[in-house]
């Protein structure tokens, strides 16, 4: 079953001093650290900032950092485990900077941080890649590093310092510096999983989660500028808190957001399209716009794909057209992700309408040389520059590598097939988990927060000899969904492949992506581990996801109980297709203490083949604290292997 999962016996949790100064203010300020909450994983450290002492209420500072995460029970070939990388997140509010002021220096123990050498012979001994984004509305900095120096961060250090100098082209000189102690104290200090922005940018959707095996406070917020209420003080382990906040005011896509939690716990971001897509990446030569081959446009249109990728040059060549001025006709009716030059050619308008990021990189996470590392951060610098109103996206391929570049682009994503004999990035000998879709995803996501993913799905392609069956891809989509993934991506779109696919395995694929199209906007703005919940002693081979916005939430219920396929036998034709078995799950309750901002769940529905019905065969009961879903049958029938139980929660 999945599960999120406090840390393992063992895991290294140390603890963190942070000690900031702003030049002619000191803040003292203490950091703590936690090992990170993903299942069966490596040790992940989450630093929080404790204690600060302020001699000036108008400038303070706050941070957080993780380690890379990975997952030790998937052993990669050739890629070692991660065993010193970090990302820090640090947060300098209310900085001293005239208006249109800009950033001309930020060093990290004296490396400077900007306009670093992107060259694949460039020195990583201190920094892989830094951003630095000024807030102009709040006068905010928000920085991200990543390093994997074990003499600036180390697990067994007990007097690390960061000296953090900033500089302002107008003169102005924020310092900071930290300290860092080991110890062993784990942190009570909620973590910033999820931000997400609706109604035009006006309202912010903030979503905390308690790592801790202690119960976790939540004092204070500051979200960019604005003092949030915060109605729910204490978290209990593992729970989860929705807060939203009406804004000051609204954001656009490309704008800098701050956060600050009790003081001291300090993250960032920038704001991304406010819309749920569902992309594709298309065969070249499928060029599924209407006016450019409606015939393929229309099969993306029938089974809810809405948005694909496109870079200019290859759609001229392959489509003959300009594709900025598809773009710019498009008037939001379909979307694409497209490459830099191509969205500096569209309209402002035709971006903000119809592009939903820039697509820098897939599986950029080969190695963590400078021509990886450095090469992925020059792409985003490069199209933050050129198009800064529109979010920039990459992708990955490894649970081990993933964790150095997770913050370089705006949206992480990460790719994982499970089918169809598609290359995996396991050893050789090792069995091809039904999950690795999902434990690939869920590690990126776990890498990336509180920053968006964005998931691939497989779908159908000839870059692997056979396709896949309708269940395995409904399966794989599913997976997507629990992983946290805030947009759905396909890989691939061949009209040839669907019209070989045959009518009633279509219609499963269809009907799996309208269900997905249904419940777009809770999965953009809900996040995972929303609700607490335990199964019955006799249910086996089970996954379960709770997804859970302000409003509503959506429970996962996937059947794991498959054998029959082997991704080494696959290869010669044996073996090729997963068979999955009928299952039953007796109960699933769901705990609302574990939710302390719920104070009931009802009008249960369920999602089928993208419309909402009535329950189907489950009955829901209601006890002393405790939802119980009885009797949830998952069988090998149309929508009945992945099944989308929603229900409308109460404060």
């Amino acid at each position: 079953m999945v599960r999120t999962t406090r840390p393992p016996a063992g895991v290294d949790i140390c603890r963190m001093g942070f000690m900031m100064m702003v030049a002619p203010f000191t803040l003292a300020i203490l950091i703590q650290s936690v090992a990170g909450y993903i299942f069966d994983q490596s040790d992940a450290i989450d630093a929080r900032i404790l204690n600060i002492q302020m001699r000036d209420t108008e400038m303070f500072g706050s941070g957080s950092f993780r380690r890379d995460i990975f997952i030790k029970e998937l052993p990669e070939q050739g890629v070692p485990d991660p065993i010193s990388g970090c990302r820090v997140h640090l947060v300098i509010a209310n900085i001293n900077a005239a208006k249109g002021d800009s950033l001309a220096s930020v060093k990290i123990n004296g490396v400077q941080g900007l306009d670093l050498n992107t060259s694949s012979d460039a020195d990583l001994t201190y920094l892989d890649w830094l951003r630095a984004h000024m807030d102009s509305r709040n006068n905010d900095l928000w920085i991200s590093f990543h390093t994997r120096n074990t003499q600036w961060i180390d697990r067994g250090a007990t007097n690390v310092t960061f000296l953090v100098d900033v500089q302002m082209q107008s003169g102005a000189t924020p310092v900071v510096a930290f300290k860092v102690n080991a110890g062993a104290a784990p942190s009570t200090s909620a973590d910033l999983t999820h931000v997400a922005f609706r109604e035009q940018g006006s309202v912010a959707v903030m979503h905390f989660h308690c790592r801790s095996n202690q119960a976790c406070t939540l004092q204070a917020i500051r979200f960019s500028g604005d003092t949030v209420n915060v109605s729910v003080t204490s978290i209990p382990p593992e729970g989860h808190v929705v807060i939203t906040h009406p804004l000051t005011r609204a954001v656009a896509v490309g704008d800098v957001w701050t956060a600050v939690v009790n003081g001291r716990d300090g993250f960032g971001g920038r704001v991304i399209v406010q819309r749920f897509s569902i992309e594709a990446w298309p065969s070249s030569s499928d060029c599924p716009f209407f006016g450019v081959n409606d015939t393929t446009a229309k099969t993306l249109q029938q089974v809810s794909i809405d948005s694909v990728f496109y870079d200019g040059a290859n759609f001229q060549g392959k489509c003959d057209r300009n594709l900025s001025t598809i773009v710019d006709q498009l008037n939001g009716s379909f979307h694409v992700f497209t490459d830099t030059a191509t969205a500096a050619q569209v309209s402002l308008a035709g971006r903000s309408s119809s592009i939903d990021a820039l697509l820098l990189g897939d599986e950029v996470d080969g190695d963590v040389d400078a021509s990886h590392l450095r090469g992925s951060y020059s792409r985003a610098m490069a199209a933050m520059r050129a198009v800064p109103d529109v979010a920039t996206y990459q992708g990955s391929k490894t649970n081990r590598n993933v964790g150095a570049f997770a913050g370089i682009c705006d949206i992480q994503g990460s790719d994982a097939y499970m089918a169809a004999c598609a290359p995996t990035m396991l050893a050789v000998d090792h069995k091809l988990p039904l999950l690795y879709p999902y434990q690939y995803l869920r590690n990126a996501r776990d890498n990336t927060v509180p920053l968006p993913f964005w998931g691939y799905a497989q779908l159908y392609s000839h870059a692997w000899s056979y396709q896949a069956h309708a269940e395995e891809i409904a399966h794989q989509i599913g997976q997507t969904v629990m992983s946290g993934s805030k947009s759905l991506m396909l890989f691939q779109s061949e009209q040839n492949l669907f019209d070989a696919a045959g009518k009633d395995e279509l219609a499963v694929v269809a009907g799996t992506l309208k269900t997905v199209r249904a419940l777009g906007e809770l999965l953009r703005i809900g996040d995972i581990g929303g609700m607490g919940w335990t199964l019955g002693d006799t249910v086996h081979d089970v996954a379960v996801e709770v997804i859970r916005s302000p409003e509503q939430m959506v429970v996962v219920v996937m059947n794991t109980d498959a054998s029959g396929y082997s991704n080494l036998l696959c290869h010669i034709d044996v073996d090729r297709h997963w068979d999955f078995h009928s299952n039953t799950v007796d109960t699933l309750s769901l705990q609302l203490a574990s939710a302390p901002d719920v104070s009931s769940v009802g009008n249960w529905t369920e999602v089928v083949d993208g419309s909402t019905v009535p329950l189907r065969d489950a009955t829901v009961t209601s006890a002393n604290g405790v939802v119980t879903v009885h009797n949830i049958k998952l069988s090998t029938v149309p929508f009945a292997s992945v099944r989308y139980f929603v229900a409308s929660v109460s404060s």
